[in-house]
């Protein structure tokens, strides 16, 4: 990841480094040490089993993962574990106004992560997949403030999720909290506190002789959502510094209550594809994970993510502009044209489900836009994989 922010800084994301650099989608080392372990480290294709509604599939973690596999009767359990540098900030101690940072507040942050789970076969045609995982960050970062030039978009300032308020004449990106701080996007979106996340993906595989189907389902809690919706209420209420001096109070388009009650995210979908694959996992054509000559999958999902739910960094911004506080469907086409080369047809819909909040995330097609009352978007990709 290496586009601009709003403030014209060189926005990173999570697993990125703090002041630029080379970007490299993955290098790493594996150790298998016996057949039911599997360590790695570097930066890695996402070992979790999971869904776009939580992780962006082109998102590489960065880290540490651990692997654990065995195997009783038709039951196949599993557990992963990761410890991802979220945000590796370089140098950890550094003077004050250096780098845009405060003196001795550069701790890295790391996202850390836990999941168990089991692929249960019911007989060679129909199994059943589940895995929950824990989510927790550690560290506090690096605490960006305002600038004229812009700077990379912090992860430690409080979320707020809000668009910049009407006619208050603010420049694009201020957060207003704490006064001050710089996001790099407006009102803050890219903000990590108070997120403890449970998610639960599901599946249900079934083959038959001419194609595979599978249902699929994801459900995530945050179980500090009403904290973070209390810190983004309480900074839409603060007012900011302004460079060049004096105050201009209520900048952000305030929210007139705690919503603690969104807290929460589902999908639920479908995806049917053929049996020809030559190689990897079967309904990968449309990430583009597996292909092979007239090999098809057609897959399709509603999926519903509220404002406090979910890490704003990780999910997908191909479709909803990454935004939080939408619900929608999505659904795509992909036919292998060779061995390597994949045509997709992709459609999304959305609308906000809370018309008291904002819509808030980290995408970079419309960072300005805020909220976002109905999103729309039809894509033709043309892929290959070497």
């Amino acid at each position: 990841m290496g586009t601009s922010s709003s403030g014209g800084g060189t926005y990173q994301g999570p697993f990125g480094k703090a002041n630029g650099g080379i970007n490299v989608g993955q290098v790493y080392i594996g150790w298998h040490p016996e057949d039911w372990v599997d360590f790695t480290v570097g930066k890695m294709n996402n070992p979790l089993y999971t869904t776009p509604m939580v992780w962006s599939p082109s998102m590489n973690p960065e880290g540490v993962a651990e692997k654990f596999n065995y195997s009783a009767g038709e039951a196949d359990f599993f557990a992963t574990f990761g410890q991802f540098v979220y945000q590796d900030t370089n140098p950890n101690q550094t003077s004050s106004g250096y780098f845009f940072t405060y003196p001795g507040n550069g701790n890295p942050v790391f996202l850390l992560a836990w999941q168990g789970g089991v692929n249960y076969h019911l007989n060679k045609s129909i199994s059943m997949k589940v895995a929950p995982i824990l989510y927790n960050y550690t560290g506090t970062g690096a605490n960006t403030y305002q600038s004229l030039n812009g700077v990379t978009p912090g992860f430690s300032n409080p979320y707020v999720g809000q668009g910049v308020k009407p006619g208050s004449g603010a420049a694009v990106g201020y957060s207003g909290y704490p006064n001050g701080f710089y996001d790099g996007y407006t009102a803050n979106q890219t903000g990590i506190n108070d997120l403890r996340v449970l998610e639960i993906p599901a599946e249900i595989n079934f083959k038959f002789n001419q194609f595979n189907l599978r249902l699929f389902g994801d459900y995530s809690y945050n179980l500090l959502g009403k904290d973070r919706a209390n810190a983004a209420y309480t900074a839409s209420q603060a007012g900011q510094n302004v460079p060049g001096g004096g105050i201009q109070a209520y900048a952000i388009q305030p929210i007139s209550s705690p919503q603690t009650q969104d807290v929460k995210a589902y999908q639920f979908g479908f995806g049917i594809g053929s049996t020809n694959f030559v190689s990897g996992p079967s309904q990968g054509v449309v990430y583009g994970t597996s292909t092979s000559k007239n090999a098809w999958e057609f897959r399709t999902y509603w999926q519903h993510i509220e404002q406090y739910s979910l890490d704003p960094n990780l999910i997908d911004t191909d479709f909803f502009n990454g935004s939080e506080n939408m619900q929608g469907v999505y659904a795509a086409l992909a036919y292998g044209l060779s061995h390597n080369v994949i045509a997709t047809f992709r459609y999304g819909y959305a609308q906000r489900i809370n018309d008291k909040l904002g819509t808030g995330g980290s995408g970079q097609d419309i960072p300005q836009m805020n909220p976002i009352n109905n999103y729309s978007i039809f894509q033709v990709d043309l892929g290959v994989r070497f």
